[in-house]
């Protein structure tokens, strides 16, 4: 009972102020419902942004780290020091990691170019061609939807074979399978063997523009 009665007599001090001073509490009440919304804004805002990081841009997953001659730079003065500064990565690097650490479950190596594809009067230009090991299938996110993958056979023999994007599979071969036909790359033959599933856009931009080809022919293709 004592409880009740210490209880309720700040209450009824509360609500005799609010009746009193109605427009103050208004703006009291309204200050703190604007700065409760805007924090729930704002924590959405950078839930939905780092989802969209994950999702888009660093999307190789959690457990996938990436060795790359450049981080992401955005001003050209940073980039003119890094390219002097950071050696290129090599092939023999690649091979020294893969046969010496220890940890990684899988090492692999994807190689990227801009070039062009077309087919009959149908073209696409900066289309990123990439040479990949075929292990890269169990480390990118990029994974088949019709096909199949670049494979070991395919690197061992230098085929010219390639798993293409959904952009260049809609624009190049519209109304038609374009697997098992053959899509001029840079000016060379080479057959679809794959489509990779859809990924979307990042920033705006097309992540769905690509071609790959097996790493050995990539080399080649690069040192004629």
């Amino acid at each position: 009972m004592k409880r009740r009665v210490l209880f309720r007599e700040p209450v009824s001090v509360a609500i005799e102020t609010l009746r009193a001073h109605k427009m103050r509490s208004f703006l009291m009440l309204l200050g703190i419902i604007l700065s409760v919304s805007t924090l729930i804004i704002v924590i959405a805002l950078i839930s939905g942004v780092n989802q969209y990081i994950a999702d888009r841009v660093a999307n190789m997953g959690s457990n996938v780290f990436l060795l790359t001659r450049f981080p992401i730079i955005t001003d050209v003065e940073e980039y003119v020091k890094a390219t002097r500064r950071n050696k290129k990565v090599t092939w023999d690097d690649f091979e020294a990691l893969r046969d010496n650490m220890k940890l990684p479950k899988r090492v692999g190596v994807e190689l990227r170019v801009d070039g062009k594809v077309h087919v009959g009067s149908n073209s696409l230009d900066d289309t990123s061609i990439r040479g990949v090991t075929s292990n890269m299938v169990d480390i990118d996110i990029v994974t088949p939807q019709e096909g199949r993958y670049i494979s070991e056979g395919d690197n061992q023999s230098r085929a010219l074979v390639t798993m293409i994007g959904t952009d260049v599979s809609t624009k190049l071969f519209p109304n038609v399978d374009p697997i098992g036909r053959e899509v001029l790359i840079d000016g060379r033959p080479f057959q679809v063997v794959g489509i990779a599933k859809p990924i979307g856009s990042a920033l705006g931009q097309s992540q769905d523009n690509f071609a790959y080809i097996p790493i050995d022919l990539f080399q080649n293709l690069r040192h004629q």
